[in-house]
């Protein structure tokens, strides 16, 4: 085909690897990640009954070859399409389609007019212009075929190996032509990186990461998924000045593509390999990104006070009690945990901690507002979890732990957690300090079991609205709302009190007014 002469003119270097289909390739990186149950790479094959038969793809195709990039994260989620005359590429974007010569507009709208006079519903078609300040250097049009998003854009040009030297990694520069059964690798290392395990750039790895900054986050995201090691070149471009300037600019980097990396990091069943990998290229700021008009930029032993505080939440405070959207929430709660007594500048959001525009405007787009805001509420009750752990269980009224549990709603285990990541974060790493401290939090965590107030936070005051009004005879304002908190705490600290026994209760507190 052409697609194969193409490419093997283009790189005197590219090897290439016999493979009858392209499962045999995906059955060879699931043996060699057979350890990562919930991330290794699985495949469906589903050709595509969108795409035009070869009659009549000519047409759209005669300028050039077509070849389809499958992302890692495309597999895992069981994307894929198989065109005819095409090569399939372990990819860096999604489930893509990258052509050489073929205008990706004009590809677009032949594919509808396709579809529509085979009697099919038109595909929408989004187009992602470039924009190289964000590194963006591509024109993307991506297609929605049912639930498959579609990616479609150009092959560098210079061919195959053009194309391969500019993806981020050589594992993900390897090309399965659909019509020889063969793996070819351009850079003539992409399978040996990946037999060996070994992440690595096809170019010299400062001038990889320079085109694109944020494929060092997304290096450790793939070593944290697949247990790949770095190369040392690989990793030591990673300690440039000028990669951490633009990963830290949000005018040079999308801060929503560095959140998106952050959080796969920060997910993965290798956290602790990734808090290595940022510590040892100093690469924290990245991720807690304070803008000069918020305030002095994280300093260095601040950011070893975030990863610490990260990894003592990894071993010793997540377990199947916390969801994961919980699991997830105390993970970024620790990691801005050293700088939650900072606040934003009132120029910036007033009223917000600093922890709070981290998550809502530098990493905008990646975290809801409820989100940020609840962070900044799990930094705020570390203070009254804090009280109480001070106090002996005999001295602590059920209304106090209650009204904990009704500040933190669902959130109340997570804030417990937190807050013994904060006390082991100022001591010392001794075994019986660690013991000491992980056990007081255990019992006030039992303590809300034994006392029944898991639910607290869902309890309603048994006289609202008209009956409270007629009850006390008062009109509504201010002074309503105090006795609904009076008469809350009364129901927390006598949870078999009857109706009667509470309107007695807000009776004598209105005599006392």
């Amino acid at each position: 085909s052409s697609s194969s002469s193409s490419s093997s003119a283009s790189s005197s270097s590219s090897s290439t690897h016999p493979c009858s289909h392209l499962d045999s390739l995906v059955q060879q990186m699931d043996e060699q990640s057979a350890e990562d149950e919930d991330n290794e790479p699985r495949l469906k094959t589903n050709v595509a009954s969108a795409m035009p038969s070869s009659s009549s793809s000519s047409s759209s195709s005669s300028s050039g070859s077509l070849a389809v990039v499958v992302d890692d994260d495309a597999v895992a989620e069981d994307r894929v399409c198989m065109l005819k005359n095409a090569y399939v590429v372990k990819g860096e974007a999604a489930l893509c389609m990258r052509s050489d010569g073929v205008d990706v507009e004009e590809f677009c709208t032949q594919l509808n007019e396709y579809r529509v006079r085979s009697g099919q519903t038109a595909l929408r078609v989004a187009m992602v212009r470039p924009n190289p300040a964000l590194h963006k250097h591509t024109l993307v049009a991506t297609l929605h075929m049912e639930s498959l998003p579609v990616d479609l854009l150009s092959l560098k040009p210079g061919g195959l190996l053009a194309d391969a030297q500019e993806r981020d990694a050589t594992l993900n520069a390897l090309y399965y032509n659909a019509n020889t059964g063969l793996v070819e690798d351009p850079t003539g290392l992409g399978l040996d990186d990946l037999n060996q395990r070994l992440m690595r750039t096809p170019l010299p790895a400062l001038i990889t990461f320079r085109n694109d900054p944020l494929r060092v986050l997304r290096a450790f995201r793939f070593a944290c998924k697949l247990g790949f090691r770095i190369h040392p070149e690989t990793l030591e471009a990673a300690r440039d000045d000028t990669i951490h300037d633009a990963l830290c600019s949000p005018t040079s980097i999308s801060r929503e593509r560095v959140a998106k990396e952050a959080r796969d990091i920060l997910n993965s069943s290798r956290l602790l390999l990734g808090l290595d990998l940022l510590d040892s290229t100093g690469l924290v700021p990245a991720l807690v990104c304070i803008p000069p008009e918020a305030g002095p930029p994280l300093q260095e032993a601040e950011a070893r006070l975030c990863t610490r505080a990260v990894r003592l939440i990894h071993t010793h405070a997540l377990d199947e009690q916390l969801s994961p959207a919980h699991r997830e929430l105390l993970l970024w709660a620790a990691l801005l945990l050293p700088i939650r007594h900072r606040r934003a500048r009132p120029a910036l959001e007033r009223g917000l901690s600093l922890a709070e525009h981290i998550l809502s405007v530098e990493l905008r787009g990646a975290f809801q507002a409820r989100e940020s805001r609840q962070v900044g509420s799990l930094h705020q009750i570390l203070h009254a979890v804090d009280a109480l752990l001070q106090r002996e269980r005999s001295t602590i009224r059920r209304s106090e732990l209650g009204l904990l549990i009704r500040d933190t709603a669902d959130l109340w285990r997570t804030s417990i957690r937190l807050s013994s990541c904060a006390h082991l974060l100022e001591e010392s790493d001794s075994s019986s300090r660690v013991h000491e401290a992980l056990s007081a939090h255990r019992n006030l965590e039992s303590m809300v079991h034994d006392l029944d107030l898991e639910t607290a936070h869902l309890l309603v005051p048994l006289y609202r609205g008209q009956e409270l009004f007629s009850l006390l005879n008062i009109k509504p304002g201010p002074t309503v709302r105090k006795y609904l908190s009076l008469q809350i705490e009364w129901q927390l600290d006598h949870p078999s009190g009857s109706k009667e026994e509470c309107a007695e209760f807000l009776l004598a507190c209105a005599a006392k007014r």
